[in-house]
């Protein structure tokens, strides 16, 4: 004996209210079934974001090894807690490690999301023999950026400190300040002061505040 499309239906919602109770997740049904059957666009989905997760975790653990570079020969605004004793190469050099962890995380990640791009296309019909390569590279990505982002966040991000003698030196050294004078002088002026001086801080500030020349120009050129 069938069952009438009716006694499917609720079947269908109590196998769901069934699993919901037993998982405590928030599952629900496919609106169109044949769409999950034949693609797996939505692991794609997931792959993507993250990704884009990889990315921004990449761009910003590059920011802070940059900005701790030095702390002589680089810029040294930053000082990262020491993970190692140091370089294998330069005596008391300490490594920053763990953004570079995060980097090759990230780099990882976007193989990882390539991956599951490739293996999602190469489906025939209802049937994808790379589902497997698709959920190990998702599985993995998602294990490295949870244990990543929780290293990143406990041993660089939370321990990191200014370094506020070098931030201090390095905006004496800088000529950033003409910008307040553009008002007055206009841009034109500003610039070509900077360049008559060569850059000088010194020699900049000083032909700035004695310049008797008023605003010629609104702002920099389009």
């Amino acid at each position: 004996m069938g069952f009438s499309n009716k006694q499917t239906t609720r079947w269908r919602f109590e196998v769901l209210e069934e699993l919901r109770s037993l998982t405590g997740m928030g599952l629900a049904a496919a609106e169109y079934p044949m769409d999950l059957t034949q693609n797996n666009d939505v692991f794609v989905e997931v792959s993507g974001l993250l990704k884009s997760l990889g990315v921004n975790l990449t761009k910003i653990a590059n920011d802070l090894r940059l900005m701790s570079s030095g702390p002589h020969g680089g810029l040294g605004e930053i000082k990262l807690a020491p993970m190692q004793k140091g370089s294998t190469i330069m005596p008391g050099k300490v490594n920053p490690v763990i953004p570079e962890m995060i980097i090759q995380v990230g780099i990882k990640v976007a193989a990882n999301d390539f991956a599951i791009t490739a293996a999602a296309a190469r489906g025939e019909l209802e049937l994808n023999a790379f589902s497997p390569l698709i959920a190990d590279a998702l599985l993995e990505s998602l294990s490295l950026l949870n244990r990543g982002v929780y290293l990143f966040r406990t041993k660089c991000v939370e321990t990191l400190r200014a370094n506020r003698e070098r931030c201090a030196e390095l905006l004496a050294a800088s000529y950033s300040f003409a910008a307040s004078h553009i008002g007055r002088l206009g841009y034109d002026r500003v610039a070509g002061i900077v360049a008559e001086n060569q850059g000088d801080p010194e020699r900049i500030r000083r032909a700035l505040e004695e310049d008797p020349s008023r605003r010629t120009f609104d702002g920099p050129p389009l």
